[in-house]
């Protein structure tokens, strides 16, 4: 981490960012890690983002020429969300929170977009994300806590419950793709050595909804994808992985994920049976919509829920019962209203429609199946893999969602500037 510091001042931003990956997937906690006991109790994101952007300053000849485009109606949403809060938000020392990391998400789109000035940074990092994942396994094995059979209380801040980990593991997995097919050696070999790790500890969470949305992540993209060399690598690495999850799962794992086939949903309480409550709870969230259309602002939903669902979560030492949205969809609705809810389809769309551009793109330049194709084919799954998960969790506060927002708009906007298949003939040599 220090010397990422050091790199970051005397180098450039690159540095910044994987300093900034590292604390995220490795906060320095001391339950979490040993080593957390002889530094400072300090706010390590904030300060790693200084020294992130400090670079970006010293280092501004390094810095990106990629257009911002979708970044802006992240800052429309972000200040919509900040005057929803300021005038008619219920709750609003929880609103101020949550629109500071509104606002930190925006410089982290910002700093992600301008950083990754050329194609190999991109690459490095995504490959790097790939691999601070073994801290999450790392973790696991000694600070992991098993809570009816379910791994709990491991991850990163925004990802400390079963759900969310696994969720942002199915993320990252798509990632591995274009390594694993079309990478360097030793690109392959980190990717083939992680990926058990990975869903090893995917297994361990027993979360049906990351489970759905990887799955649906994969069709969808699929049926988007009108590249039979793309659809080809998609089925290889289904067939590939499949069997390595069924053969880290334990018993118990095949028993929940059986619950989606064997539980009766031809009434409306099988239905709540399956989504552990949630679509009750949905149900009864339609009255915050008609009592607050404009929103009722960031962390709305939570403050409101003690007055309209009836199956609310005690905690010993809380007042009274809260209930999260467990939908990222219904939580922008209560919360940013619908307009917010309207310009929050427009960040994903944008996203969605400029990685199916780039994927038309590089079609068109003759290089179907290459690196390049995979790598956006990866990042695309990744995204659809958190709107999927949002049906089931609420992900919109959730950092490594903007992540790929960023991630997208900077590989999209590699793609649409090639003009030949140079670099890809460069890494096939190199191979």
């Amino acid at each position: 981490m220090f010397i990422s510091y050091a790199l970051s001042i005397f180098k450039g931003p690159i540095y910044g960012f994987i300093a900034y990956i590292f604390i995220y997937f490795n906060p320095p906690f001391p339950e979490y890690n040993w080593w957390a006991m002889y530094v400072p109790t300090l706010n390590w994101s904030f300060i790693t983002a200084g020294i992130w952007v400090l670079s970006a300053i010293i280092h501004h000849d390094q810095l990106s020429s990629h257009k911002f485009g979708t970044v802006y109606w992240v800052f429309i949403f972000t200040i919509l969300s900040k005057i929803i809060a300021e005038t008619v938000g219920v709750d609003l020392l929880a609103a101020r929170e949550e629109c500071y990391k509104l606002f930190v998400y925006c410089i982290a789109i910002i700093l992600i977009i301008k950083t990754l000035a050329k194609k190999d940074q991109l690459r490095s990092i995504i490959l790097i994300v790939v691999v601070m994942t073994v801290f999450l396994v790392i973790t696991t094995y000694t600070q992991g806590k098993f809570i009816h059979g379910r791994l709990e209380n491991v991850g990163p801040s925004d990802a400390f419950e079963a759900n969310e980990l696994g969720i942002l593991l199915a993320s990252i997995l798509p990632f591995t793709l274009p390594y694993i097919l079309k990478g360097k050696k030793y690109e392959k070999v980190i990717c083939i050595l992680m990926i058990p790790l990975i869903l090893n500890v995917f297994a361990f969470t027993l979360s049906r909804s990351a489970l759905v949305s990887l799955i649906g992540s994969f069709l969808v993209v699929a049926l988007l994808s009108r590249n039979i060399k793309v659809l080809k690598s998609i089925i290889v690495v289904a067939i590939v992985g499949a069997p390595l999850l069924l053969y880290l799962a334990d018993p118990s794992w095949f028993e929940r994920v059986s619950s989606l086939w064997k539980t009766d949903t031809s009434s409306e309480q099988g239905v709540n049976v399956l989504s552990s409550g949630r679509w009750e709870t949905w149900i009864e969230s339609y009255r915050m919509l008609q009592d607050y259309p404009f929103g009722a602002g960031p962390g709305g939903y939570r403050a409101l829920s003690r007055f309209y669902i009836s199956d609310l979560t005690y905690h010993p030492e809380a007042e009274y019962g809260v209930r999260a949205a467990h939908n990222s969809y219904l939580l922008v609705l209560v919360e940013q209203g619908f307009l917010g809810f309207g310009i929050f389809l427009i960040i994903c769309f944008s996203i969605i429609s400029k990685l199916l551009k780039s994927a038309s793109r590089i079609k068109q330049l003759g290089m179907a199946g290459s690196f390049d194709d995979l790598q956006i084919t990866g990042i695309h799954i990744s995204f659809f893999c958190t709107l999927v998960g949002g049906f089931f969790n609420s992900r919109l506060y959730y950092e490594f969602f903007w992540w790929q927002v960023a991630l997208a708009i900077v590989a999209a906007s590699f793609a649409m500037n090639m003009q030949n298949t140079e670099g890809d003939k460069v890494d096939s040599q190199r191979e």
